[in-house]
């Protein structure tokens, strides 16, 4: 990164405020391992672009006679260690979160995960992010249940002014609850048909799942 380039970033990042980010979505891509799981039990050969909901995977698991609650399933595999400790990255996520740590800028990684994801967490992101600290992930300490309460409380209880998001129904829920909080999309091919503008988020002109090109957007945005 050139002088000019970085000063320019720099600025950006100082109108910015308070950065935080969601993992799954965001940060690891968990969807693809996901689904990697999910192809293999049922011997399928589901693509993303097959994703037309949220937990469309319930859905999927339907079909298996031995799964006896599909729901129930569906966020047990979400959550296993095979899939968080080894998910696979979001493109742009490694270049995004190490310019920030380069350049100082405080950060936060705010998740709804569930407090037992906690080692799996870690564990992915000293093998892929090792300069994060563990006071920069914020998590539940009790509960086995996805929590998007938790991610806006924390967001308002850490005066967080730009949060980095690609569910729409947490973005939705983070716009509403909170004062000045604004939302980055992260974009993904099963979300697009359900967006719908709003004067706090930000959506980045391109389709493509890249967490560079959605804070490339951010920092436009704020120039």
């Amino acid at each position: 990164m050139n002088k000019e380039r970085s000063s320019s970033v720099e600025l950006a990042l100082s109108k910015m405020g308070n950065i935080s980010f969601d993992i799954d979505g965001v940060i690891v891509y968990s969807v693809m391992d996901a689904l990697d799981v999910v192809n293999k039990r049922l011997k399928t050969k589901y693509q993303l672009k097959d994703i037309k909901k949220p937990f469309q995977m319930t859905e999927w698991l339907k079909q298996d006679p031995k799964v006896e609650d599909p729901r129930k399933e569906d966020i047990e595999l979400w959550n296993s260690w095979r899939v968080l400790s080894k998910a696979r990255m979001i493109p742009g996520a490694y270049m995004v979160c190490k310019m920030l740590h380069n350049l100082d800028h405080p950060h936060l990684f705010i998740t709804s995960r569930p407090a037992q994801t906690r080692p799996s967490t870690y564990h992915w992101f000293h093998k892929n992010l090792p300069w994060v600290t563990t006071d920069q992930i914020k998590m539940q300490n009790n509960g086995n249940e996805i929590n998007p309460d938790f991610k806006v409380n924390q967001i308002i209880e850490n005066s967080i002014d730009l949060h980095f998001e690609d569910s729409l129904e947490h973005a939705a829920q983070i716009i509403n609850e909170t004062e000045k909080t604004r939302v980055v999309l992260i974009r993904h091919e099963f979300t697009l048909a359900r967006e719908k503008p709003h004067p706090r988020l930000i959506i980045p002109d391109t389709k493509e799942t890249s967490l560079f090109l959605s804070f490339q957007k951010a920092l436009e945005a704020y120039r």
